[in-house]
């Protein structure tokens, strides 16, 4: 089976107060709701992602979302130990 890698680039105006994770997030449902209403076909075999910044800012924050609260607790253990 042979795979193909394709890449597009998508540019938008910049706005104020509307970031790059909004945009991919609009994005994805948009497309969600157009192929579920079947307006946009996707043939078998074929799958889209958006990636890049977007990607990296979600994997940061879930990891953040764990290790913020580990550190401060870690935090608060040795403040409350040492006094």
């Amino acid at each position: 089976m042979k795979r193909l890698h394709y890449s597009a680039w998508s540019l938008w105006y910049v706005q104020t107060d509307y970031a790059e994770v909004d945009v991919v997030v609009d994005a994805q449902a948009y497309l969600k709701g157009k192929i579920k209403s079947g307006e946009l076909h996707i043939p078998d075999g074929v799958s889209y992602t958006l990636a890049g910044c977007y990607k990296n800012q979600i994997r940061s924050e879930k990891r953040l979302m764990v290790v913020l609260p580990l550190a401060l607790l870690i935090i608060f253990l040795i403040l409350y130990f040492q006094f």
